[in-house]
């Protein structure tokens, strides 16, 4: 909320995990590319949710909607069947809206930071190249000045990149930290023995 001050705190709730994963998994995890991402998802939907982006055009057949979704809003039939092809996405091109699903569309915006249809702003990202980095999302530098006030914000927030260890699950040793135990099993899951208050973040991401 610091970096995205308009966002709506239910989907930054429910959407980060989903983005920070596919970014752990994509290798994009520096500070950079952190704050590239963070600042970009912002400027491009706003509620900080992936969203549909009406529109038609070359490349999208009559009856089929092939215009913008997701987090940066993938268009075109052409991409929508790389995407399809590149992230094993059965059904992507018969039903575009799996777009929208959270970890369908974290996936394809790592997809796409890394260059996957063309542009790359991963490099430009890396590079603190931020007018680059905007150019190859949008084509322009529409939405420049919130995107760069976001990117500023995210240089003072995060003061380090993504830690792929600790994104989609917590070891439970103490390698992470915690001072707790995990008895649960299956889909119940209780942490046990938190005597530290600076450990309960890390517990309140675990469950």
């Amino acid at each position: 909320l610091q970096v995205c001050p308009d966002s709506n705190i239910r989907n930054i709730t429910r959407y980060l995990p989903y983005i920070l994963k596919a970014m752990a998994d994509s290798g994009l995890t520096s500070r950079n590319q952190l704050v590239g991402i963070i600042a970009t998802i912002y400027v491009e939907t706003t509620p900080f949710a992936p969203i549909r982006e009406y529109g038609r055009g070359r490349g999208m057949r009559y009856g089929t909607t092939f215009y913008g979704r997701g987090f940066v809003q993938i268009t075109w039939e052409s991409n929508y069947r790389k995407a399809q092809q590149d992230l094993n996405i059965p059904g992507l091109l018969q039903n575009p809206d799996l777009a929208l699903e959270p970890e369908t569309a974290a996936k394809i915006l790592c997809w796409y930071w890394k260059g996957a249809t063309g542009n790359n702003p991963s490099r430009a990202a890396e590079r603190g190249d931020w007018r680059g980095t905007r150019r190859a999302v949008n084509g322009g530098y529409n939405g420049w000045q919130e995107f760069n006030e976001a990117v500023q914000r995210g240089l003072q927030v995060f003061t380090q990149g993504i830690d792929p260890n600790a994104v989609g699950a917590m070891p439970t040793d103490g390698a992470y930290g915690l001072g707790c135990a995990d008895p649960g099993t299956g889909t119940s899951r209780t942490l046990a023995g938190i005597h530290n208050p600076t450990t309960q973040a890390d517990a309140l991401a675990y469950a």
